[in-house]
């Protein structure tokens, strides 16, 4: 038996991206964490986002000036993301994970 997620119901009505854009822009409207992140962020820091999922954090970083390399392990949430930033200069999105320790791993979603 096949397992469906929620993302593939959302993007099978149309809906993905119209979730994902209201979902990511709790983010920016949230000034505590504008606040907490404008603490160790100054324009031109040089940013990663591990797991960087659908981009709430780059977005917010890349809010603040900083150039960010977005990782994630996640193919769905690569394709996003590369369509994404596709035009953003000041990100690169890395498809894999981290470890610290050199292989492969499965990725359970």
């Amino acid at each position: 038996m096949k397992t469906v997620t929620k993302a593939r119901i959302l993007n099978a009505l149309g809906l993905f991206n119209i979730v994902r854009s209201v979902s990511y822009q709790r983010d920016l409207s949230n000034p505590g964490i504008l606040n907490f992140y404008k603490n160790f962020i100054k324009k031109d820091s040089l940013c990663f986002d591990v797991g960087a999922n659908i981009g709430r954090v780059t977005d917010v970083l890349l809010h603040l000036g900083a150039r960010v390399i977005a990782v994630e392990p996640n193919p769905e949430c690569v394709r996003y993301l590369r369509s994404k930033y596709r035009l953003n200069k000041r990100v690169i999105v890395v498809s894999g994970a981290l470890d610290a320790v050199v292989g492969r791993k499965k990725l359970y979603l």
